[in-house]
């Protein structure tokens, strides 16, 4: 009968040792998933700021683009008045 209680106690901590291992592997697993989701989401995160940040520099860079064309124009405008008013000069001293 005493051997009988050995082994059945025997069979009690392989098997609580086998339900531990179970249970830390399920943790790992479950630690290892986590962290590729975080990882997953820190990186959509990422992109969706590099997209709005890109987004932002050709929204500056266009504003920056139609100011210069802007400016190109009255420059160009003011040339023109000021050749004229050149020419107009030139016209009368003949």
């Amino acid at each position: 009968m005493s051997d009988q209680s050995y082994t059945d106690a025997a069979k009690d901590k392989l098997h609580n040792a086998k339900e531990g291992t179970k249970e830390f592997a399920g943790n790992v697993k479950d630690k290892i998933v986590g962290a590729g989701e975080a990882t997953r989401d820190k990186a959509q995160d990422a992109a969706h700021w590099t997209g709005e940040k890109l987004g932002m520099a050709k929204d500056e860079a266009g504003n920056k683009a139609e100011h210069a064309k802007d400016c190109g124009q009255d420059y160009a405008n003011r040339f023109g008045d000021k050749t004229k008013d050149l020419g107009n000069r030139i016209g009368e001293s003949r």
